[in-house]
């Protein structure tokens, strides 16, 4: 059984003492073990010799093999898993690779890299599975800086330790990982037990500056400021109204004060911050030639006359009380106007400390109030009780006394008030605009005017006229105490002092008289004037009976020199309205002689189309001074040659059938 056996000779029957040659043949897989019946051992082939009938058995046995396997780093299962196997058996082998590596191939008797793999048992067979350690990848992203890792390489065994390190760039700071590693520790260690992708993250470094400003100004941003790596900061610093800067102190250490501090290219924390002091402060006095009124407008060391004013004529100034009148002082308290006399026109600095806010105390009356250190509009000072001002605020200059809008640090001016109390002024950053009780007026606008101009170039504007719609209240326009002898003065004569503005109804039955009282300066004076509407119903006199000069009409514009310094007064009279002319009428010019102006009267009895013409002696035209309709009435216009040459002219007065002309003569 399992295997065959081969006589030779190979015969159904044998001579005795024939010897026979047994050869015993295993099947595949099987061995010759030994024989057995009439033969024994384990000889093959074995010689029988045929002495008698035999029965021999041949036995077989099936083949035993091993199976040796070899696993470095891993192991391989064998099922069945024994120690030798049946010739034919098939076993499984299964390669298992430890933590970390990973199966190649099989080598030795069995090849090839399935797994797993089965192998028969035909041979003793040696087999080794193959492993090798597992490669992983590492990759890193890193934005704004950059990681080094060690080791630095393509790849790494399993289970291998990098230690990563992340380095922000300049002006910025690591945050955390990301991906396949989490946490902030750096440097970090990676076991390399998988491939990986990590990412580093980097923020903008960013520094804290804490700015504060003490007491009386202002820096600006406040409090704590962010900032990036590397950008600019500017801090503005704001001293209040009557302040300055005193120290800036930036990282504990004194800088130069300035309006703003900037940090350039800020790579670290800082602080800033900014104190005040009281400014002083130093206010141009404008100052006339002759008399000024002035005021002291800050808070002086010295507040003597000749300490704030040290180029004025006298070591005193003329404050004003209304019962005793001018007064002499020799200092100069806030808050109050003064009369000073100056002997050339000078802008005198007055250094001190601020005066942003002021209560000026008033009584009845008039009075001559200071200034503060900032210019003040008058539409924003307020009263103490509300209502005390009666009167416009005057100021005095060149033109005499006129309404101010403002009042100018260092001048004086005069207000007056309807009982006693104060009035507030304040800087403009302080003040707040307040209703006007007392609006200006522009009277050159509706009323004729009288200007009185002395001999040092000093004038003063009068105003008069119809005021059709009753509508200009004379009491605003009531003028102050005249200035000191030798500054000029000129107004109408009033039983309260004295007016900027007379009026009178628009048709008067009877004739009237305006007295305009006269101090003057300096000798000449020039006293000229504008007419509205060309009327011819005024007249100006010396209201001394003509003992200076002979009245004079006053038509269109004009003027007139006075040299007697006995002129104190004067007097501008409105004439009776009259009838319209009964006929037409060309006046002679007047004056006549003239340069380099004169004025033509002529009178229309109707309405109609009027021409007034010039023409030289050869007949040609050389101006044409009216050519218009006009009503009926007493009429005249002025002839300005100044740019003609001197000689002889006719004018012609023309108006439907009516043609009439004069001569006239420009001295040049």
């Amino acid at each position: 059984t399992n295997g065959t056996v081969l006589k030779n000779p190979d015969q159904a029957a044998y001579d005795s003492n024939s010897v026979v040659q047994l050869t015993a043949v295993p099947n595949t897989g099987y061995h010759f073990v030994n024989w057995s019946g009439d033969l024994t051992g384990s000889t093959n082939p074995a010689s029988v010799t045929m002495d008698g009938n035999k029965n021999i058995t041949a036995n077989f046995a099936i083949n035993q093999y091993t199976l040796a396997i070899t696993a470095t780093n891993g192991t391989v299962l064998k099922n069945p898993d024994q120690a030798s196997y049946d010739s034919n058996t098939v076993v499984q082998l299964t390669a298992v690779p430890n933590t970390g590596y990973h199966f190649v191939n099989w080598s030795g008797d069995l090849t090839g890299s399935t797994n797993p793999a089965s192998v028969t048992m035909d041979v003793n067979k040696n087999i080794t599975a193959n492993f090798a350690i597992n490669q992983y990848t590492l990759a890193v992203t890193a934005t704004n800086g950059i990681v080094l890792k060690n080791p630095d390489q393509a790849s790494y065994d399993s289970n291998s330790v990098v230690q990563l390190t992340a380095v922000p760039n300049t002006g910025y700071h690591f945050v955390n990982w990301s991906g396949d590693l989490s946490g902030s520790t750096n440097p970090v260690s990676v076991t390399m037990d998988a491939s990986k992708s990590i990412t580093a993250n980097f923020a903008m470094n960013q520094y804290m500056i804490v700015s504060s400003a003490g007491t009386n100004g202002s820096i600006f941003p406040s409090g704590v400021v962010i900032v990036n790596h590397g950008d600019n900061q500017v801090f503005t610093i704001t001293a209040d109204s009557g302040y300055e800067i005193d120290s800036l102190i930036v990282d504990s250490v004194s800088v130069p004060v300035a309006p703003s501090y900037t940090f350039a290219n800020v790579t670290a924390p800082h602080s800033i911050r900014a104190a005040f002091k009281v400014s002083y402060v130093s206010v141009a006095s404008q100052v006339l030639e002759g008399w000024s009124m002035i005021s002291n407008p800050v808070t002086a060391a010295n507040d003597s006359v000749r300490a704030l004013y040290p180029t004025s004529s006298f070591a005193f100034a003329f404050s004003f009380n209304p019962i005793l009148g001018y007064q002499q002082n020799h200092t100069m308290t806030n808050g109050a106007g003064f009369w000073q006399k100056f002997p050339s026109a000078i802008t005198q600095t007055i250094v001190g400390l601020p005066r942003i806010l002021d209560s000026i105390s008033v009584v009845p009356g008039w009075n001559m109030i200071g200034t503060i250190s900032y210019t003040v509009d008058t539409s924003s000072i307020v009263s103490l009780p509300a209502g005390l001002r009666t009167s416009q605020w005057f100021g005095y200059g060149t033109t005499g006394y006129t309404p101010a809008t403002q009042l100018i640090p260092g001048r004086g001016y005069w207000v007056q008030s309807s009982g006693s109390g104060e009035f507030i002024l304040a800087g403009q950053s302080l003040a707040k605009p307040v209703e006007d009780p007392l609006p200006d007026m522009e009277l050159k606008d509706v009323l004729n005017t009288l200007t009185i101009t002395d001999g040092n170039g000093s004038s003063q504007t009068l105003f008069f006229g119809a005021d059709e719609g009753n509508e200009i209240q004379l009491d605003r326009f009531i003028m102050p105490p005249p200035p000191p002898a030798g500054a000029l003065d000129a107004r109408f004569s009033t039983r309260n002092g004295g007016s900027l503005v007379q009026t009178h109804a628009s048709e008067v039955s009877n004739a009237m008289e305006f007295p305009v009282l006269l101090q003057i300066g300096a000798y000449p004076i020039t006293i000229s004037w504008k007419i509205k509407g060309g009327a011819t119903s005024y007249e100006l006199a010396d209201g001394a009976s003509g003992q200076f000069f002979h009245s004079k009409q006053m038509a269109g514009e004009g003027s007139m020199e006075i040299a007697n310094s006995e002129v104190n007064k004067i007097l501008i009279k409105r004439k009776e309205d009259k009838q319209l002319p009964v006929a037409f009428a060309l006046h002679q010019n007047y004056p006549n002689p003239f340069n380099p102006s004169t004025t033509i009267l002529y009178d229309l009895p109707v309405t109609g189309h009027v021409t007034l013409k010039l023409y030289n002696i050869i007949g040609q035209e050389v101006a044409t001074l009216v050519n218009e309709e006009q009503k009926a009435g007493y009429r005249s216009v002025q002839w300005d040659a100044h740019d003609v040459a001197g000689g002889v002219y006719f004018y012609r007065l023309q108006s439907g059938d009516f043609m009439a002309s004069r001569k006239l003569l420009l001295l040049k």
